[in-house]
């Protein structure tokens, strides 16, 4: 039976994976469809592999069931002096580390009160960023409070972020800006260089 070249280069990193054992599955785009055709995880396979079939968000084998479910921000009991990185759900894959290009799903709210300003789960669709960039003399694509509170973070946890308004938008920012501190909980669902 002839095998479309794609589909067996996926089929072949599949079998690589699950004989491996470690880390998590990283898959260009074109190969993902067709690794999750091939691919059926059993109760023996690796944590971090691609879960075949997945939805919204995409979550690999291996990862917490309730990254399925989006979290409720609630307000903070004070203002933090500095950034603050609570772990919810603990991963069990690579940690990000300076420089990754991460998929996250998040909720993003003002940490005074709880107010939703920006969601990824209510447009139902992940947000990949570089992080660590500021670490590397480069300049950050994303406020300095996920530049930094999200190195080191295991790929498959969810992480809550308390962030201090200089290191997210400041005091008075544009206007449609939050200001002040800010609360992110923020899934890291996978971390590719």
């Amino acid at each position: 039976m002839l095998i479309h070249p794609g589909r067996l280069a996926a089929a072949a990193a599949v079998a690589l994976l699950l004989a491996a054992g470690t880390g998590c599955a990283r898959w260009p785009a074109s190969q993902r469809t067709a690794a999750r055709a091939i691919a059926s995880p059993s109760p023996s396979a690796s944590p971090c592999a691609p879960e075949p079939g997945a939805g919204f968000p995409p979550l690999l084998v291996g990862f917490d069931e309730r990254l399925a479910t989006e979290p409720t921000v609630v307000a903070g009991p004070a203002e933090p002096g500095d950034l603050q990185v609570s772990v919810l759900i603990q991963g069990a894959c690579s940690v990000v580390t300076p420089g990754q290009t991460i998929t996250t799903n998040y909720v993003g709210a003002t940490l005074r009160d709880g107010k939703v300003f920006d969601s990824s789960w209510s447009r139902h669709a992940t947000v990949d960023v570089v992080v660590g960039l500021a670490q590397l003399g480069r300049t950050s694509e994303v406020i300095e409070g996920w530049d930094r509170g999200l190195i080191g973070v295991r790929v498959g946890s969810r992480v809550q972020l308390d962030i201090p308004a200089r290191m997210a938008y400041g005091t008075d920012p544009s206007p449609g800006t939050p200001a002040g501190s800010l609360r992110f909980v923020v899934d890291v669902l996978d971390a590719r260089t």
